[in-house]
Order: C-alpha cells, then sequence, then structure tokens
C-alpha cells in the first residue's frame, strides 16, 4: 500500500511543480494559459480565475499539466467548443520571441532543480546525525582485507573528493562505480595516511548490490545492538534478548556486523561464546549454538537474532548561507552522477539493468515514505533532480528537444521546419516507448529475483 501511496504522492508533486514553472514563466511572457490540471482524466473540480485560466483535479492522480494558447491548437479549440477571442491568439505561445518560448519551456526542469535545492537546503538546516567514515574490520576475502584496510581506519577521500561521514564516501562510491582504479584516501588509527587502489570495474549496477559492502567496507560500529529475538531460535534460548549490546566474539570484539555473521557461519554448528552488555548495563557471557534456519537468502547458519547497528555518530548541520550551498553542491554532485552513469551505459562500464521504472520508484517511495518525512523529502529531492536532468536532454518530445530547436532557431535565425519537428517527434516517442519497456522490464526482474 505504502508503495502506492508513495508513487502517486512523488509524482503528483515532482510534476504539478514542474508544471509550476511553466505556468509562472508563461503568466509573465503574456502567454495565456487556458487550464492547469491536477492529475488526467475525467475532471472531478474546476475553477475559472479571472484570468480565464481553468483550475482542474482530475481523477488520475498521475501528474497533471498545462494547457496554453497555441495557434497549432486552434481548431481543437473550437472543437471543444471554447469561446476564444480572436486578439488572444495574438498573444498565443508560438508568437512569442524564441527567448520567451525558451524561457517558458525550460521552466519546469529548472523547478525540479529549484525544489532540490531547497528540499536538500531545508534538511542542512535542521541537521542530521551522520555514521563517521571509519569503518570496521573488513570481511576476508574482500578487495578491503586482501588490500590491508583494517578497522578504525577513516576515509578521508574517494577519487580526491573529500569526505567527512560515511553517506559521502558512499555516495562517491556510487558515483566512480565501473571504474577502475579508484583512489581511496584512509587516515589509519596512528594518524598517518594511508592510500588504497579499489577496482570498482565489476559493479556496473546490474544488481542492488551496494558497492561499498562488495568491497568489504563497513561502518565502523560503536555498539552492536540486537534488535530482534526470534522465538524458538538460539538466541531466545540462550536468553539474549532486545537491546542487548554485542561486545565481544568468541574472544574478539565487535567492530562490524560481519565479526558475528562470518563467526556463525564459520561455525557451522559449533558453540560460539558471545560477550553482552544488557540493556541494564550488566555485562555476561552467553554460549549459544547455531542452527540452519530459513532466511530470505535460503538455508544458513543462524543464532536467530536481526541486528542493529549502532555506528559512531556526528552532527552534520549548517546555517542558512552554509546549507544553500550545500543544497547546491548536493544536487550539482546528483546531476553530475546521472550524467555520468549515462555516458557509461552508453560506453559499457554500467549495465543499462540499473534503469528503474515506475514499479522500482515506487517500492523506494514507500521504503522512503515508511522511515518518516525527513527521508521521504530526500528521496523526493533526489528524483526531483532525475526528472529536472532527463526533461533537459534534447530528445524530441521531451523539454530539452523543444530547448534544442529554440537554441537551433537562435542560432541560424530560422526556426526548424514543421515536417522536420513531426518526423523528430515521431522518434522522439519511439525512443521514450522502447526506454520505457526497458526501464518495466528492469522493474519486473528485480520483482521476480530475474536479475
Amino acid at each position: 500500500m505504502l508503495t502506492i501511496v508513495g508513487l502517486i504522492l512523488s509524482i503528483s508533486i515532482l510534476v504539478v511543480v514542474h508544471e509550476w514553472g511553466h505556468y509562472q514563466v508563461a503568466r509573465w511572457c503574456g502567454v495565456p494559459v487556458l487550464a492547469f490540471s491536477v492529475g488526467f482524466g475525467t475532471v472531478l473540480f474546476r475553477h475559472r480565475d479571472k484570468r480565464g485560466c481553468e483550475w482542474r483535479i482530475s481523477a488520475i492522480p498521475l501528474g497533471g499539466y498545462v494547457k496554453m494558447l497555441t495557434l497549432a491548437e486552434r481548431e481543437l479549440n473550437e472543437a471543444d467548443g471554447l469561446n476564444i477571442p480572436e486578439q488572444a491568439y495574438r498573444d498565443a505561445f508560438e508568437t512569442k520571441s524564441v527567448f520567451k518560448r525558451l524561457a517558458v519551456v525550460a521552466a519546469g526542469p529548472a523547478m525540479n532543480i529549484i525544489l532540490a535545492v531547497m528540499i536538500y537546503a531545508g534538511l542542512a538546516m535542521l541537521g542530521t546525525w551522520e555514521p563517521v567514515s571509519a569503518v570496521g574490520e573488513p570481511p576476508a576475502q574482500t578487495q578491503a582485507a586482501r588490500l590491508g584496510v583494517h578497522a578504525g581506519w577513516r576515509i578521508e577521500s574517494v577519487a580526491e573528493s573529500a569526505v567527512k561521514t560515511f553517506n559521502e564516501a558512499h555516495w562517491r562510491f556510487i558515483e566512480h562505480m565501473g571504474e577502475n582504479p579508484v583512489p581511496v584516501r584512509f587516515a589509519a588509527q596512528d594518524g598517518s595516511a594511508r592510500w588504497v587502489d579499489f577496482d570498482l570495474s565489476g559493479f556496473r549496477g546490474e544488481t542492488q548490490e551496494d558497492p561499498m559492502s562488495g568491497l568489504g567496507l563497513q561502518m565502523h560500529l560503536k555498539h552492536l545492538m540486537v534488535g530482534t529475538v526470534f522465538a524458538d531460535s538460539p538466541a531466545s534460548e540462550s536468553g539474549l534478548a532486545a537491546r542487548d549490546k554485542i561486545l565481544k566474539v568468541n574472544g574478539r570484539p565487535v567492530t562490524a556486523a560481519s565479526d558475528l555473521t562470518e563467526t556463525v557461519t564459520a561455525s557451522r554448528g559449533s558453540p560460539i561464546e558471545l560477550v553482552i552488555e544488557t540493556a541494564s548495563g550488566e555485562t555476561r557471557t552467553v554460549t549459544l549454538t547455531p542452527r540452519m534456519m530459513q532466511s530470505e537468502q535460503g538455508e544458513r547458519w543462524m543464532i536467530g537474532v536481526r541486528l542493529g547497528l549502532v555506528p559512531e555518530l556526528v552532527r552534520v548541520q549548517q546555517g542558512p548561507l552554509g546549507a544553500l550551498a550545500a543544497g547546491t553542491g548536493k544536487v550539482w554532485d546528483l546531476i553530475a552522477l546521472t550524467a555520468g552513469s549515462i555516458g557509461k551505459m552508453l560506453t559499457g562500464q554500467m549495465s543499462a539493468k540499473g534503469i528503474a521504472g515506475p514499479v522500482s520508484i515506487g517500492d523506494m517511495a514507500g521504503q522512503s515514505l515508511s522511515y518518516g518525512l525527513l527521508p521521504f523529502l530526500s528521496f523526493l529531492a533526489m528524483i526531483s533532480v532525475s526528472l529536472g536532468f532527463l526533461n533537459l536532454l534534447p530528445v524530441p518530445v521531451l523539454d530539452g528537444g523543444y530547448i534544442a530547436a529554440f537554441l537551433w532557431e537562435i542560432a541560424t535565425g530560422r526556426p526548424v521546419g514543421e515536417r522536420t519537428v513531426a518526423i523528430a517527434q515521431k522518434i522522439g516517442m519511439g525512443l521514450l516507448g522502447i526506454l520505457m519497456v526497458f526501464a518495466l522490464t528492469n522493474d519486473f526482474s528485480r520483482l521476480f529475483g530475474l536479475n
């Protein structure tokens, strides 16, 4: 249910903001606006303002549209019984200068970008607690383990981009998926700088695998806490309880979740020893024997707990100007990531299986909504940037296609021919259709585990 609600809410907000940009700049440029609709299909509510614009709420809540007065739709308006004075057509969209037409079309994507900047700036002003950039002990056989990374090392930069938190580092690793080498600077526990080159060429976006986890880079934990204890499990039989902190596993301090999971797997049913601190502050030793149990990944050795990770946190908060700069920087990073990902897909560095369709977007929207308002707003900003950027691509039928045509008109002094426009729009519709089929195929492949 949250998936459907999240999808409808996300699309409605983003499309209405996008169309509001077109509407407002059209007004400023003197173009009459006939209708502004929230949703599609049957009109449930309508109100005409003093300027002649009809505000509508329609039955299908998946977006919306703005209907401007155009010469191209003159006959259609008459067929619909719209009584539009002849003099109004003197201000139709096509009669405006090319610069005004360009401004009207560009305003939609621009509003999506501005919305994202404002959301990220607002979140930066509110402040968040984020995990520090320190890593736990890498699991055996991972790249990080083979390259000599150790628990407590702090990531200071990824490919020469400075990072202060684990989330920032995570973002940079995603940005450089498909590349080799990716230089990472660590600060070891003695304060010395350590440079490590990682190979991310194997991470091509074909699955939802997190590149940092795949490399063996996990958050350094302040505590590994028991979140849930399952009934009739080794954990429940040994007396483990929610909020117990796991301090040691078989005598070794815990610095990452893998310290426990790898020990459980390697035990193959032999007893293991945990040193825990209970919620009341008591420290005690617990011995329990893992059993083969069913999980989402199939049968595996388990003790029957869901873990809660408690990393070392740092408060990240900005003043108004700093927040605006942070919001702008975040949006720029997202645009660079989107453009870079498209380039890597075209060159084969990344797989096109990473393209998400409405099913995946709805799932992500629902998940973010389940975590609360702030995570949902962060997700909304990310999708808003993607919508704004993709609409600026020079593909016919998208805003970017019209912008490209207007730039041609500015450069040559003559508009693109009607026949050329008609052919280009058919090609654009075909490309969008292929992209949608591809995205839906990816969605259902992920949904049914075919990837």
